[in-house]
């Protein structure tokens, strides 16, 4: 059963970590990311301005939701989202795991989303209401 994974989509911004790849690694680096990230058609790699904190820009190479893809999911209301997340499974696992470790690195690094906080919470909560009624 398919599970949400996130995505930069068209229109929207983010806040994230850039790396900078050396030119000698830059084929290697490439040939992983297109493999990871282009599975299917469901993201579209592109050049986007990005901005540093020092306020420094430049371009980097960035994979965008294809709203055209039938894996893509229009924007849905978050109890909408937790029931799909707490039920669906893929080959890495549970969906839930993948999004509560989401939530966990953007932590990591400072990252503050209250969107995604408010979905692992509600994540979490429908888990537990589980939990219970199986007990």
């Amino acid at each position: 059963m398919p599970g949400v994974v996130f995505g930069l989509d068209e229109g929207g911004m983010c806040e994230g970590l850039a790396f900078l790849v050396e030119p000698e690694h830059r084929a290697e680096v490439l040939s992983y990311l297109y493999d990871r990230e282009l599975i299917s058609y469901c993201y579209q790699p592109m050049r986007l301005p990005m901005q540093f904190e020092s306020g420094e820009q430049c371009f980097a190479l960035s994979f965008v939701a294809n709203p055209q893809d039938q894996q893509y999911l229009a924007p849905k209301p978050i109890n909408e989202l937790v029931d799909i997340i707490n039920r669906a499974r893929g080959q890495s696992g549970a969906n839930r795991d993948y999004v509560c470790n989401t939530w966990s690195h953007l932590q990591d690094i400072g990252i503050s989303d209250c969107w995604l906080e408010e979905i692992v919470n509600e994540v979490e909560k429908q888990q537990s209401r589980a939990l219970e009624s199986e007990a």
